[in-house]
């Protein structure tokens, strides 16, 4: 299936921005994901719109622009994230307030962090309190408060180890699942080539029990001959 939409192709042109920020090839990142924006404002997407901006507010904290990154976010929360949008303001925030820690402003990233922490808690999103507890423990221990720092620390780890293993079950299940459906198409053809070796087994048998039958045949007229003509034969001597 074609493109039909600028939405779709800006789906496409965001992901491409995306590769290149991995890449650390900023440039073109920028490129793209201002490229990926304005086709979704052309067509109206509000959640195009919202979805390049946090590309954008991303981007922008990977170069260390921070009050670029930090507008960006107010944008998406000023304009364009739903009040029933709970998993969208958790990443928002969190983004945000990692902006906030990194420029310095550590009270307001924890307020901020905190809040994308709550929400996400209450939405069970275990990615959102996995990020938002990494931004807490950063932003308290550079506050100097440590016993939270060491809270949300411990918080983290578990969500990530949790997200961790819940990637490797499915990884798991995948393949487990992978390998039955090769092992039912193994035994599929196995069943298929005893099929094929049961059916030529019974073509053979019927071949030679016809061809046996022939030669029964074939002697048992030479035998009533041989039988005539020596009865024949003794009617002429009598």
């Amino acid at each position: 299936r074609g493109i039909s939409t600028k939405s779709e192709l800006a789906d496409l042109i965001e992901n491409l921005g995306s590769m290149y920020l991995i890449k650390g090839i900023f440039e073109l990142a920028d490129k793209y994901y201002k490229e990926g924006l304005n086709f979704y404002t052309a067509e109206n997407n509000l959640w195009g719109i919202a979805y390049g901006l946090k590309n954008l507010a991303k981007y922008n904290i990977k170069t260390k622009n921070y009050d670029r990154a930090l507008d960006f976010c107010n944008q998406i929360l000023d304009k364009y994230t739903q009040p029933n949008d709970s998993s969208g303001l958790a990443m928002i925030n969190s983004i945000k307030a990692e902006a906030l820690y990194l420029k310095g402003d550590f009270k307001k990233s924890i307020a901020h962090a905190q809040l994308a922490y709550n929400i996400a808690i209450s939405m069970d999103v275990a990615a959102s309190v996995r990020e938002s507890a990494r931004v807490l423990h950063d932003a308290y221990a550079a506050d100097g408060n440590f016993k939270e720092a060491y809270k949300f620390y411990g918080i983290y780890v578990l969500m990530r180890d949790s997200l961790s293993n819940n990637k490797t079950e499915k990884e798991t299940l995948k393949q487990r699942l992978e390998n039955e459906k090769e092992t039912e198409r193994v035994l599929h053809e196995k069943d298929l080539l005893i099929k094929d070796s049961e059916a030529k087994r019974k073509n053979i048998i019927l071949i030679f029990g016809g061809i046996g039958l022939l030669v029964i045949l074939f002697f048992s007229g030479l035998l009533l001959k041989k039988f005539r003509e020596t009865k024949k034969q003794k009617k002429i001597i009598e």
